[in-house]
């Protein structure tokens, strides 16, 4: 193996890590506390790069977010009405 080629190989490896592994690895992490889910997150990652690593950054954490007791679609845990099914949604218990 001539050294072009092995810089070739070492280049392709860094490249690998540098787009594909390590994005995907932040977007799983950064995943768990959002909205989105760790796997969705991974996906991302790994898919897009850097840039599903910026989009999964835009999810809301898991804190802000609740289900809709009647369509099961993500709100706001403030919201009075849900905006996709447009139905009032019952009080949140609060946490002590």
């Amino acid at each position: 193996m001539s050294m072009s080629e092995l810089l070739l190989v070492c280049g392709s490896v860094l490249f690998a890590a540098g787009w594909l592994l390590i994005p995907a690895y932040v977007g799983s992490y950064l995943g768990r506390s959002r909205a989105i889910g760790s796997g969705p997150g991974f996906a991302l990652g790994i898919l897009l790069g850097w840039l599903g690593v910026i989009i999964v950054l835009c999810f809301p954490y898991r804190g802000l977010v609740r289900k809709c007791p009647f369509c099961a679609e993500m709100i706001l845990r403030e919201a009075v009405v849900c905006k996709h099914c447009c139905r009032p949604i019952p009080a949140a218990p609060q946490k002590r």
